[in-house]
This record gives C-alpha cells, sequence and structure tokens, in this order.
C-alpha cells in the first residue's frame, strides 16, 4: 500500500504544490535551477537513457533475468538435521546415525493401512512387495493398532531425507505403488509435502 501510494499518489501532489516544495531562495530562480540540474550525474544519466530507451529497456531486461535464473533451480526443503551447522549435536546424531545405519535411516516413511479396506493377507502381500521396490532399503515388521482397524510400519529409504531422489520414492509410491486404503506420513513426507506446497506457491 505504501509503495502503491508513492508510486500513484505523490508525483500528483507534488505536481499541485509545484515551486512550493523548493527552497525559497530557489522558487524565483528558474534558470539557475535548471542550470544546476543538468549539471548533476543523475540528469546526464536520464538525458543518456532516454536517448535510447529501448536499448537501454533490454540491457536491463538480460540483467534482471541472469538474477533471477537461480530461482529457477531453488529447492524448497525445509531445515532438518542434516542442513544445520557441524557445531550442533543434532547435526552430529544425523551424521552419526546415517554414518551407522543408512542415509535413509533419519527419514523413514509411515504407512499406515486401514484394516476395514485391506485384510491381513493384503496388507502382507504389500509389506513384501515394498522390499523389492527400487530406493526402499529395509521395512519393520507390520504392527497392528489395539483397536484392530490399523496395520502400521516403516520403510527406510536408500537416500537422505533432503535427497531428491527421496521425494521421487515418495511420489512413486503414492501414485503408482501403494493400493487406496494406504498411506504415507512421517516427518520426511511431511517436509517433502512442505516443499512442493511452498513451490507450486512462491510464484
Amino acid at each position: 500500500a505504501v509503495l502503491a501510494a508513492a508510486l500513484t499518489l505523490v508525483p500528483p501532489l507534488c505536481a499541485l504544490a509545484g515551486r512550493r516544495l523548493l527552497p525559497r531562495r530557489h522558487r524565483k530562480e528558474p534558470s539557475a535551477l535548471r542550470a544546476t540540474a543538468e549539471a548533476g550525474a543523475t540528469a546526464r544519466l536520464v538525458a543518456r537513457v532516454a536517448r535510447r530507451p529501448v536499448a537501454w529497456a533490454l540491457t536491463a531486461l538480460v540483467i534482471l533475468l541472469a538474477l533471477a535464473a537461480p530461482a529457477l533451480g531453488m529447492r524448497t526443503w525445509p531445515q532438518d538435521g542434516g542442513s544445520q551447522p557441524t557445531s550442533l549435536t543434532t547435526r552430529r546424531a544425523h551424521d552419526l546415525v546415517a554414518a551407522e545405519f543408512g542415509p535413509g535411516a533419519n527419514g523413514p516413511f509411515t504407512l499406515v493401512a486401514d484394516l476395514h479396506r485391506l485384510d491381513a493377507g493384503a496388507v502382507a502381500a504389500l509389506h513384501d512387495r515394498l522390499d523389492s521396490v527400487p530406493g526402499i532399503a529395509a521395512s519393520t515388521p507390520v504392527v497392528d493398532s489395539p483397536d484392530g482397524r490399523l496395520a502400521v510400519w516403516d520403510v527406510e529409504p536408500t537416500t537422505a531425507p533432503v535427497d531428491p531422489a527421496t521425494s521421487a520414492l515418495l511420489d512413486r509410491l503414492r501414485d503408482h505403488v501403494l493400493p487406496a486404503g494406504v498411506e504415507v506420513t512421517g516427518n520426511t513426507p511431511l517436509l517433502a509435502d512442505i516443499s512442493t506446497m511452498l513451490g507450486d506457491r512462491l510464484w
């Protein structure tokens, strides 16, 4: 709102005020004031641009596009343990887990199956099939909820949470592997969804 007012309201008000905005000693000296303005570096630049406006506009456009080009490759991944400074204990723990158990151990996916839509046999078959999906390193045993409505287990990716391959694996599971009635959740899927949401809305 302030910028819009500065661009649209201030210039007309200045025009209405006219020479009353100038210091008193310059209000009656138009020739001297004009000579001072024309001698300034800004006035010379304005005159130069005015002589070739198209060329200057194209030059400015090229410079702005070059400055904006890195935004095309920007990845809006929220901070996790792997993006923190190495001086922090959370980063050291993250690196230690990755070194001992593999990079995907820091960001497993949690799969939740609705047992009203899939029976135990279908869940077991899905569990076994996921072990052969490229990008999955291991799976935990299936555990049923106390009320018998849900079956829950974890799968560990072969890549780190921040790795784009992990997000690609998540999309592949959701779009092509998991049947209706099975959802994938966890910290890494949450961060991936936030990253996708930010990327879609930043423009």
